[in-house]
């Protein structure tokens, strides 16, 4: 749902004007972005589609249900941007391994650039921070980002090129930008097909200013309004001057706490290996991302690292804007030598915990605290096996467990357990719709047999029959 507008590419160097014909470029005008008076021009040499191409499959639901950086949300967007490429008769889109685990102008950057050189277009030099903050101010003003000559040694800029989304992640914006953006599509500024603003966005990610070095800022902001997502900007810019001034010219060097703990476990040779990003800001806190996996820092959490299958179901659930918070701890072996689990600020306290068999799952809150009561996953209940749910009559929250076992929890009853015989027979009936109602006790001993107590009667299990039987 691309709403940006497809921002005019800004000659500012009249002095080295140079006319598309001198310079051997397309004189196709479809193919030129934009021309200052006088000034030089951004082209784009890749023809436009001829039609628009409605993303195949949609993308939208599962991005906007599970998180542009869940499994289901990528697997969607890069599969219609490889169908939307084969009708180009361009190859599919090939993301690095550490794609989602890459901050969101790092995501922008590799996707842009994949765009480009996958059609023979020059790569871009690199990411810069001076052009990645005007990025950021469009981002946060939900409008293409504008740029002024503020890069220290640069001596000349050439032209820049600007796009802005509202849409479902940097795949998602790519999508709509390159292959949406004609008539009928999402792009608001293209109201007829001759229409100057038809495939613009398109044309600003495959600029090229002849003769210049090429950078890139990219940025995103969650400040979205109601159900809208979050805001995406990109600012390319061509300029002259100094490269060690405006393009990264040494790796991210960790420093400070989170240096000390990547240190402290082996540095590149760890499991996280080596960083991709320098440090960054994170609500609450600070963060830095590795090869494989990723360390936070807060003054109230310290440094903590966090990888793997954990970090996807994290970010999954919205990171530490989410409601599991910072972590509070590194990944650590469950007692049991069988799972891992890392532990977070959210609530009342909040948990990941993985096997090879449950997957990873959050537990947290008023569930957490009664799970962790019966003993973890070495109680009656186990791993858990799915995320915290709302219940199908909206009162109610749980998880379940491994061992045929559930948590409940509504405002009212609290948080109990309920496993074994009893759970099936509650089941049968309904769950929390069967006739009585939510636990509100976890199951306990009685004369010749076991028990939950429930909101209208209890569920008694017999040992001598084995059957379960309302009391």
């Amino acid at each position: 749902m691309t709403i940006g507008l497809a921002a005019a590419a800004v000659a500012v160097a009249p002095a080295a004007a140079t006319s598309a014909s001198a310079a051997g470029l397309p004189a196709d005008p479809a193919a030129l972005v934009a021309t200052a008076a006088g000034g030089p021009t951004a082209y784009d040499p890749i023809p436009d589609p001829a039609v628009n191409t409605p993303p195949n499959p949609s993308f939208y639901f599962p991005c906007g249900t599970y998180g542009a950086l869940s499994p289901q949300c990528v697997t969607a967007t890069v599969q219609a941007i490889d169908n939307a490429r084969a009708r180009e008769g361009v190859g599919p889109l090939h993301l690095p391994g550490n794609y989602t685990t890459l901050p969101a102008d790092q995501q922008l950057f590799v996707v842009t650039q994949a765009e480009r050189t996958d059609r023979g277009v020059p790569p871009l030099t690199g990411l810069n921070a001076y052009v990645g903050a005007a990025a950021q101010s469009g981002a946060d003003r939900r409008t293409d980002p504008s740029y002024t000559p503020n890069a220290p040694g640069v001596t000349q800029w050439f032209a820049w090129a600007a796009n802005w989304a509202s849409d479902y992640g940097a795949l998602g914006s790519d999508y709509d930008w390159m292959y949406n953006d004609g008539p009928g599509g999402s792009n608001i500024d293209c109201t007829a097909t001759n229409h100057s603003g038809c495939w613009g966005h398109r044309h600003n990610v495959l600029s090229v200013f002849p003769g210049q070095q090429t950078i890139m800022g990219a940025a995103v902001s969650g400040n979205a309004t109601g159900t809208s997502p979050a805001s995406f900007a990109t600012l390319i810019v061509g300029v002259n001057g100094n490269p060690a001034t405006w393009a990264p010219a040494t790796a991210p060097a960790p420093y400070g706490a989170i240096g000390g703990l990547w240190s402290s476990i082996g540095g590149a040779a760890s499991l996280l290996g080596a960083p991709v990003t320098n440090e960054y800001a994170v609500p609450g806190g600070r963060a830095e991302d590795f090869s494989f996996g990723r360390i936070y820092w807060s003054p109230a959490t310290g440094a903590q690292e966090v990888h793997g299958a954990i970090l996807g179901e994290y970010l999954a659930t919205g990171g530490p804007a989410g409601p599991l918070g910072l972590p509070t701890s590194s990944e650590n072996r469950t007692p049991d030598g069988i799972g891992r689990f890392n532990h977070f600020t959210g609530g009342w306290g909040a948990s990941i915990y993985w096997t090879p068999n449950t997957g990873a799952h959050a537990v947290q809150g008023a569930i957490r605290g009664e799970w962790a009561a019966t003993g973890w996953e070495n109680g009656p209940l186990g791993y858990p096996t799915t995320d915290e749910t709302g219940t199908p009559d909206g009162v109610g929250r749980f998880n379940h467990f491994a061992k045929a076992g559930s948590v409940y929890w509504t405002p009212t009853t609290g948080a109990h357990e309920v496993h074994g015989a009893i759970r099936a027979a509650w089941a049968a009936a309904g769950w929390e719709r069967a006739p009585q109602g939510y636990p509100t006790s976890d199951e306990f001993g009685v004369a010749g047999g076991r028990q939950n107590i429930m909101q209208r009667g209890s569920l008694f299990w017999n040992a001598s029959t084995n059957r379960v039987s309302p009391r």
